[in-house]
């Protein structure tokens, strides 16, 4: 009998440790997201502005796509638009490709 207590308790401890770090992974994965709505505010924002102020810039903007609702939260599609940071901020906008215009720099 004392050798299925002891058992017991081993599985108790493993249990234990599992859901220690399960709420870690959790805790970890909420900051994640509430940085990545963060984000993703800011940029609805900008969009906003920019469209706000189009009108008024010299020679006007060329309307810019509306953006489109996912199929599904669960899209396979991998993200390239942003790539991992810190913890405390863990996505920030992957960097625009910049095409130099003009001679090489020496």
């Amino acid at each position: 009998m004392q050798e299925f207590l002891e058992q017991i308790e081993i599985r108790e401890a493993a249990g234990r440790d599992l859901a220690d770090r399960l709420r870690t992974q959790i805790a970890e994965l909420t900051a994640q997201l509430a940085a990545a709505e963060q984000m993703l505010e800011r940029l609805k924002i900008t969009r906003e502005t920019i469209l706000e102020i189009a009108p008024d810039l010299p020679g006007g903007l060329a309307p810019l796509p509306r953006p489109t609702a996912r199929s599904s939260p669960s899209s396979k599609t991998p993200r390239t638009d942003c790539t991992p940071r810190t913890s405390a901020s863990p996505w920030t906008p992957a960097p625009s490709p910049v095409t130099l215009k003009g001679p090489a720099p020496n």
